[in-house]
């Protein structure tokens, strides 16, 4: 009696677990419908190209013509967008199935590790409720929306297949051939999927070592890791041969491509005075390199202050302030990019990689004789670091983590801008209509300039825009050259010492101008409020 009762009790606890699993999937869903995309129609480096491409592989064009733009990013997103697009829904619906799915495929893996289905149920909740995939910075039309996911699924599936694997062995078969697949989508998704290896690596060796005793399942292992690598090497085959056909050269991503990574690096070799942190190529070193490589020269010139692509030291500059004058850490890459296209390096995947190898050869050749000083870059995409960015690595680290851990919580203010133009009906289309955010196109944006100079500090102050009610507008503040200044106060250190504010203005709003009193004891903050009509 006593264990009919246990087993009725048990069988009400289990089907009460279930109903509560069930609504969360609801609510999170919903959510995920609820929470507008904002589609950055000008993004033509990010969310632009990722829709541009897929629409070309919905329309079996595979990339589309080849252009600077073409293997610029890897097409795992663009390929799931095309597939969201066929599939007659909206996109923040797929992006939902996708996330909650992984969450599903999560607790399972953690259930079969652990025989627990109280730490699988609690394991689906906490990921189900994890705010860090609803935050209004990711919800855009950007690969961040599946790669949590894939990683999820990915790192649940090889620990499945190499730890408690299933009896039967089809389906052994079958969950490799999943996790091969699974892998090469990924290393298309994002360009550094380098990463996943350690991981993937250590699962392994754990595995093997469970089964030293046991000749027969090691040999299994070893099968099941083979298929795996052969399910990857598929599709990663097909992307190559894809683009031989398309192209006519087994072309990878540009940012992965030898000749591309080996340019870089010659750049970032480069020894022209002192260390620039968060600077991979200064203006001191591009100057140098053009004089020495014909091949490097026409592209310097776009890239100097002033230049056509010099815009691309504005985002370094919002974020890094000390960068401002120059080209900061990522954005160089996508800048030289510009300038090689500029100058004719993308005609096609083979002129690209010839054009980049020759100037790496002239860049070694002046190391060799002596016309640069140069040092050898041991990894790929890291410039020299000075002494104090080593010792600020490990607060970043705890930055990271904190951020990560949402011990810190995100900022929740909501995209503040979107282009309006014909391209953004023709990728909502594409993405089936999701909800979308929309600006009030009756609010114009506002354009405020002026210049700062302080003799006894570089110290730049905090520019920031409030509406009258003192909320933040967000506001995009960009350094200018301003050699005038430099001239007049004979400072070389006031290069960038103009600037402009651009930000949404609603009917009445202000500007606050927020400098440190150096003389006091503790900083104090002085606020300017000006009228929307003064700030014209």
């Amino acid at each position: 009696m006593l264990s009919k009762l246990s087993m009725n009790m048990a069988g009400s606890t289990g089907r009460f677990l279930l109903g509560a699993l069930v609504v969360l999937v609801v609510i999170r869903f919903v959510i995920v419908l609820k929470l507008p995309l904002l589609i950055l129609v000008a993004e033509a480096h990010d969310d632009a190209l990722y829709i541009r491409l897929g629409e070309s592989l919905a329309a079996g064009h595979w990339l589309g013509p080849y252009d600077k733009f073409t293997l610029m990013r890897e097409p795992g997103y663009s390929a799931f967008l095309a597939l969201s697009s066929w599939s007659g829904l909206p996109v923040s619906v797929t992006h939902a199935l996708v996330q909650i799915a992984a969450t599903a495929v999560t607790s399972i893996a953690v259930f079969r590790l652990s025989g627990s289905r109280a730490f699988a149920a609690f394991t689906f909740i906490v990921l189900l409720l994890c705010p860090a995939g609803l935050t209004p910075e990711i919800q855009r039309i950007v690969r961040d929306q599946i790669y949590w996911p894939q990683t999820l699924v990915l790192f649940s599936l090889g620990a499945i297949l190499l730890l408690a694997p299933p009896s039967c062995r089809a389906s052994r078969i079958g969950l490799a051939i999943a996790a091969g697949l699974l892998l090469g989508w990924m290393w298309l998704t994002r360009e550094e999927g380098v990463w996943l290896l350690p991981g993937l690596g250590l699962l392994a060796a754990a595995a093997i070592f469970a089964s030293r005793q046991a000749q027969g399942e090691c040999l299994r292992l070893l099968r099941d890791m083979g298929i795996v690598a052969f399910a990857f090497l598929a599709v990663y085959g097909a992307f190559l041969a894809a683009n031989r056909i398309a192209y006519g050269s087994f072309a990878g991503v540009d940012f992965k491509e030898r000749n591309f990574v080996a340019a870089v690096g010659a750049l970032q070799s480069v020894e022209v005075g002192p260390v620039v942190p968060y600077v991979p190529v200064p203006l001191a070193v591009r100057n140098a390199v053009a004089k020495v490589s014909p091949t490097f020269a026409p592209l310097s010139v776009p890239l100097a202050p002033g230049g056509d692509l010099f815009g691309w030291s504005e985002p370094g500059c919002r974020m890094i302030q000390s960068t401002c004058g120059d080209i900061a850490g990522g954005w160089f890459v996508f800048a030289l990019r510009d300038a090689a296209a500029a100058n004719g390096f993308y005609r096609s995947p083979d002129v690209a990689a010839e054009s980049y190898a020759r100037l790496v050869e002239e860049v070694a050749a002046a190391c060799a004789d002596g016309r640069l000083q140069c040092h050898h870059l041991w990894v790929p995409y890291m410039p020299r670091f000075e002494a104090a960015q080593w010792r600020a690595l490990p607060r970043a680290v705890v930055t990271v983590a904190a951020k990560v851990s949402l011990f810190s919580p995100p900022k929740l203010s909501p995209p503040h801008s979107m282009l309006e133009d014909a391209r953004l009906a023709e990728y909502w289309s594409f993405l089936n209509f999701p909800r979308i955010y929309r600006i009030d196109q009756s609010q114009s944006d506002t354009v405020v300039h002026g210049w700062f100079y302080d003799r006894q500090s570089t110290e730049w102050p905090e520019l920031k825009a409030y509406t009258a009610d003192g909320r933040e507008i967000p506001a995009r503040v960009t350094r200018l050259p301003s050699p005038d200044i430099q001239r007049h106060f004979s400072d070389d250190r006031a290069g960038t010492n103009r600037y402009k504010i651009t930000f949404p203005c609603p009917q009445v709003c202000a500007q606050s101008r927020r400098i440190k009193e150096r003389s006091a004891s503790s900083p104090i903050a002085t606020t300017c409020l000006l009228p929307r009509t003064a700030l014209r």
